[in-house]
């Protein structure tokens, strides 16, 4: 299986540049970093679509590291 992205990546491929969009780690969607609530646990930034995953993510953190 792949690594699931959870976090903003910068990917280089060959001259062309990549970025990809944050992972919400509670949901699977990706979105805008601009549009997305965040949360930084346990020094490690993470990307929410919204409050309600936010707050799923906060009560088991665990859960989805």
């Amino acid at each position: 299986m792949g690594k699931e992205r959870t976090t903003k990546e910068l990917l280089i491929v060959g001259s062309i540049t990549i970025f990809a969009m944050p992972v919400d780690p509670v949901c699977g969607i990706e979105m805008d970093e601009k549009l997305a609530t965040t949360l930084n646990h346990q020094g490690k930034n993470y990307y929410f679509c919204s409050e309600g995953c936010k707050k799923i993510f906060v009560k088991k953190p665990r859960k989805y590291r």
